[in-house]
């Protein structure tokens, strides 16, 4: 048993010296991000889903200091039915089949190909689930295991899945995609579908190690990641790789933060930095990098080192602001980071003006549409602000915006709940002014 704390490269390798490649999805090269869609950056994996890593662990509802997650997975949109699969593998035409039993199954499985696409379209995802497992079992009885279409099915009914939160169902199929690719490769290295097998593998290990890093299972997601370290130099040439493995190295250093392991997780997060340096920047470097100088400050404030957190936590705002503009919730979020490290230095003047502008533009522009995941977030600015005007004795600015929290979670929480009873108790102090 590994333990969680002292995991490394090394053990991981031992554990797991399967061949893989990745190609990362298609939308890299067509929208020109890695690994998701640019047209919807958001932090909330926000999608026409029902999202499973919205609240990770409800605990930790109210902390909002939380780690930026997983650039493969921060917006959704490319493993969703917002992207529909463009099934490039194609079955043979009918009229170069010699069987007529052979035309038969080959114009059924295209049949069932475009009905699939018509419900992904529609986004009935349990549809095209049945239609995908009737493919995959006509496939299977025809022995076109090794087809890259049928894997690319699957790789297709792992997403759907996903889509509809059955995520343990999702990385089962994610986990025969890995065992099927690796057993064709091995038994037969020189088979014709060598390196389409090598891309749904990636494939497959990508999108499982980005489940499960936003479930908390950072073992099998480092396993997965290293193992995209150590095969994409393999087939990927640079500038391409170097983006590719800059996320990588992104996400190796959040698993090792969570793990515990600060100095492994910024030896990574300086890793993907250094992948970047002299590529052309366009708005992909500058989400990777932003991501990157996120975590970076994220890692010194645990470390206490409050003034080299401040300065990875500004480049990153700085590129934030210039990619989603000031009303985004990753630029408010990463401003409310930088205020609570100024209240951790006891500036309680610097976190007053930043707290104060994020609260001013909430109410302005936010809070009129705000869902229940987002309010959490907006009434803890609020929570912090009001303590921020207390130490700065401003009792009476403090109630209004205690109670203003009462108002914004109204009708999101029970009135017993510890969340209301906290802001209550200080409402109180506050009549008190036992707080100077």
């Amino acid at each position: 048993m590994i333990n969680e704390l002292s995991l490394n490269k090394e053990q991981f390798e031992n554990e797991d010296k399967s061949k893989k490649f990745d190609s990362l999805i298609k939308a890299y090269n067509e929208k020109g991000l890695f690994p998701f869609s640019l047209e919807k950056p958001t932090i909330n994996f926000t999608t026409n889903i029902s999202s499973p890593f919205k609240n990770i662990n409800n605990k930790q509802k109210f902390e909002f200091s939380s780690l930026k997650k997983d650039f493969s997975l921060n917006n959704f949109n490319a493993f969703s039915g917002n992207k529909l699969p463009d099934f490039i593998y194609e079955f043979p035409h009918p009229n170069l089949l010699e069987s007529s039993e052979q035309k038969d199954y080959f114009e059924y499985q295209n049949n069932l190909k475009k009905e699939i696409l018509n419900k992904m379209s529609t986004q009935d995802y349990s549809s095209a689930i049945s239609l995908i497992n009737k493919f995959i079992s006509t496939s299977k009885e025809f022995n076109q295991e090794e087809n890259p279409l049928h894997i690319e099915m699957l790789y297709t009914l792992a997403e759907c899945h996903l889509n509809l939160t059955n995520l343990e169902e999702s990385k089962d199929i994610l986990n025969e995609i890995i065992l099927l690719t690796e057993n064709i490769n091995e038994n037969n290295p020189n088979n014709e579908y060598l390196n389409q097998n090598l891309i749904f593998n990636q494939k497959a290990n990508m999108l499982l190690g980005a489940i499960s890093l936003n479930l908390g299972e950072y073992n099998t997601a480092l396993k997965s990641y290293f193992s995209c370290e150590n095969n994409l130099p393999k087939i990927c040439k640079e500038p391409e790789l170097n983006v590719k493995l800059s996320a990588v190295y992104l996400n190796i250093g959040l698993c090792y933060i969570y793990l515990g392991n600060k100095n492994i997780a910024e030896k990574y997060l300086k890793k993907g930095l250094s992948q970047t340096e002299g590529i052309l920047n366009n708005n992909t470097i500058h989400k990777l990098n932003a991501d990157i100088f996120e975590n970076l400050g994220v890692i010194y404030e645990m470390m206490n080192r409050y003034k080299d957190s401040l300065i990875f936590y500004k480049k990153s705002l700085k590129l934030k602001f210039n990619l989603y503009g000031e009303a985004h919730d990753e630029v408010l979020e990463l401003q409310y980071k930088i205020s609570q490290v100024f209240l951790s230095m006891k500036q309680f003047q610097q976190a007053d003006e930043i707290l104060s502008s994020i609260v001013e533009l909430i109410l302005n522009q936010k809070i009129h549409k705000a869902t229940q995941e987002t309010i959490y977030r907006y009434s803890t600015y609020f929570y912090t602000y009001g303590i921020v005007l207390i130490k700065l004795n401003k009792i009476a600015n403090a109630k209004n915006y205690f109670n203003k929290v009462l108002e914004i979670v109204d009708g999101f929480l029970l009135p017993n709940d510890p969340w209301i009873a906290n802001i209550n108790d200080l409402i109180k102090i506050c009549d008190s002014k036992k707080i100077k």
